[in-house]
Parts: C-alpha cells; sequence; structure tokens
C-alpha cells in the first residue's frame, strides 16, 4: 500500500473521527498528501496537526449551496485528487412515523445527497485528469432493512445504486469506484445518532462496543479501493452475515425475524 500512495493525494470527507480518522492515519502513513473535511473544525484541525501533512477544507455538508466551491477549495490544495474517500455519515434512532421532515432530510443531505454531488463534480476532475478512484463507506444497513434506521438504511441504500450507476458509466476510464461495506466497527456512530427531532442518541450501542477496531477496517477499505474492487465487505459478525443471507435469500423470513428484533 505504501509503494501504491506515496505522494498520492487523498481527500476525505468525514475525517475527524472513526473509520474517516483511521483511513487518514493510515493513508499519511503510507506517504499520501492529506486534504480532510467533514466534521467539527477543531477535531479536524487536531487531526491535521498529528499528521503533520494535512490541510483542511471547511465543508458543511448541509449546505448545498456551498459544495461546488468546497470542491474547488480541495482541488487547490495540491492541484488534484487521486482518491476521494467519502465518508462522512449520521446515523438514526427513531421509528419512521416520529422522524420529523427535517431530521430525514438532515441524514438523506449528509449521508447521500452532498456526497453524491461531491463525487459527481471529483468524477469529472478525474476523468479529465485520466486518473483517479473514489471509495464511498456504505454499512450493513445499505443492504438490509433495520427498524429505527428508516432514514439511515435509505441514504446506504442509495448509495448502493448511485456509485452503481456511476461505475458503470466509468467502466472505460481510469476512473474506479469502491463501495465500502461495514458492518460493526467500534466507532461513536450510535452515540451521534439522530433521535426522531434531532438530538443526539448519546448511547453506545453493544455492537459497536464488540465490533471491529477502526484501524483494522480503513486499512482493508484503503487496500479496496487502491485495487479498484468493485464492493468490499467487512466487519460483519455472524450476526451481520446471517442478516444478509437470509434477507437477500429469503426476504420473508428476514422480515418476520427483523420485525420482532429487539433492535437498539
Amino acid at each position: 500500500m505504501a509503494a501504491s500512495l506515496d505522494n498520492k493525494v487523498i481527500w476525505i470527507v468525514g475525517a475527524s473521527g472513526g473509520i474517516g480518522g483511521n483511513l487518514a492515519r493510515a493513508a499519511s502513513a503510507a506517504g499520501a498528501r492529506m486534504v480532510l473535511s467533514g466534521g467539527p473544525q477543531q477535531e479536524l484541525a487536531q487531526m491535521a496537526d498529528e499528521l503533520g501533512s494535512a490541510h483542511v477544507v471547511a465543508l458543511d455538508l448541509t449546505d448545498s449551496a456551498a459544495l461546488a466551491a468546497a470542491v474547488e477549495a480541495a482541488h487547490a490544495v495540491f492541484g488534484r485528487v487521486d482518491l476521494l474517500a467519502l465518508n462522512a455519515g449520521v446515523s438514526q434512532r427513531a421509528t419512521a412515523t416520529d422522524t420529523d421532515y427535517a431530521v430525514l432530510r438532515h441524514i438523506i443531505d449528509i449521508d447521500f445527497l452532498s456526497q453524491a454531488e461531491i463525487a459527481r463534480l471529483t468524477a469529472a476532475r478525474m476523468l479529465r485528469q485520466n486518473a483517479g478512484a473514489i471509495l464511498v463507506v456504505s454499512s450493513l444497513a445499505g443492504l438490509v432493512a433495520t427498524p429505527l434506521r428508516s432514514g439511515y438504511c435509505a441514504a446506504k441504500h442509495a448509495i448502493h445504486g448511485y456509485y452503481n450507476s456511476l461505475r458503470a458509466e466509468l467502466a472505460d476510464s481510469a476512473v474506479s469506484v469502491t463501495i465500502g461495506v461495514p458492518g460493526f466497527v467500534r466507532t461513536d456512530i450510535s452515540r451521534n445518532a439522530v433521535t426522531a427531532d434531532g438530538a443526539a442518541y448519546g448511547r453506545l450501542d453493544p455492537n459497536q462496543l464488540r465490533g471491529r477496531q477502526p484501524a483494522l477496517v480503513a486499512q482493508r477499505l484503503l487496500q479496496a479501493a487502491l485495487a479498484g474492487r468493485r464492493e468490499v465487505r467487512l466487519a460483519m459478525g455472524l450476526k451481520g452475515r446471517l442478516a444478509m443471507f437470509l434477507s437477500a435469500c429469503v426476504p420473508g423470513l428476514y422480515a418476520r425475524i427483523i420485525a420482532r428484533a429487539r433492535v437498539t
């Protein structure tokens, strides 16, 4: 991986912690030049100080009018982007009927729409430079349905439709598209999840507590993107693998099981 990343430019959206922070550390350790966006500015600044060779570009994923300027600014740092890693996301802990429309729109904007626009604008630049890779981080929730995650599942399902289509459109180019599908990873995604009115959930789910270390997940995601893989599924555990199998092969049975599951 070090040989592939030496002096390459990586722009990570959602780089302040968890998988994104570990993507930044792994890539920087392999010699990449880093552009960091998406997350609290103080945390991004601390990450840039830690890495030493990283630049922070301000990005508000809820402000669609500012996305084009952010893409321009990110590419202006080093004059190009060789790998775009889209990792920003917010999860949900509320029923669909209780969730305010503004909260649903907030989830969809952050998890899908704004990052899709960044991917669109960046892919066009990569086509002009005749090289590049896009890595987008989905979730097990992008493959199966789960109660209390309707908006999050919708956004993650949309990722698969959009980026599989984008990959097909880029098939004859030198630009690759990789979808990373992690299952249970030890991050703060459940603590930062939004409830029905947009307040933070504030608790660590047991699945996250028992999940895979984010540094290991980040390494595998980077390796998959550099290899141009179509998709990589990881950190699923027995529960995740069983959910994928039942949802794909016996959807009626999965529907009955998940409807009765005790979901947190």
